[in-house]
């Protein structure tokens, strides 16, 4: 009962802190390989949802050569127990200097405070060829 109404009665409060976490997935479609990356953030607690700003790094090792590249982004998601959401962001490739753009789904777990674990999935548009990204996450929110 109490898992219910934390996920269906929001509270006004808002409330934020300091966001880290390590992704792991794989990438499909052209471009097969591994896609991993560290973020930070900073998270705001808007009642029952979570918005994200976030900067980070990510590895992409494909068919192609491996590109290291820098992101910035927004998550948004909802759930103190169960959380899906929506993510999206831009990475600027450092060694080809090309962009692209992310966009997908995570659901999070928020069961122990301050520990995040989940897994997301998502599309990237990039010049040299498009791809799918699905992982998992592991991170904290202080």
């Amino acid at each position: 009962m109490a898992a219910a109404t934390l996920l269906l009665h929001s509270t006004t409060a808002v409330a934020g802190g300091f966001t880290g976490s390590i992704d792991a997935g794989t990438t499909l479609l052209e471009q097969q390989g591994f896609d991993m990356g560290v973020r930070v953030g900073w998270t705001f607690e808007i009642g029952n949802s979570f918005l994200t700003p976030e900067i980070g790094e990510r590895l992409l090792t494909t068919t192609a050569e491996p590109n290291l590249g820098t992101f910035a982004g927004l998550r948004l998601s909802h759930g103190h127990i169960i959380s899906p959401g929506v993510y999206g962001m831009v990475t600027g490739w450092t060694y080809d200097g090309s962009s692209s753009f992310t966009g997908g789904a995570t659901i999070d777990v928020r069961a122990i405070p301050t520990l995040v674990l989940g897994v997301h999935g998502g599309y990237s548009t990039h010049i040299l060829g498009d791809f799918i990204t699905a992982g998992a996450h592991a991170g904290f929110q202080m």
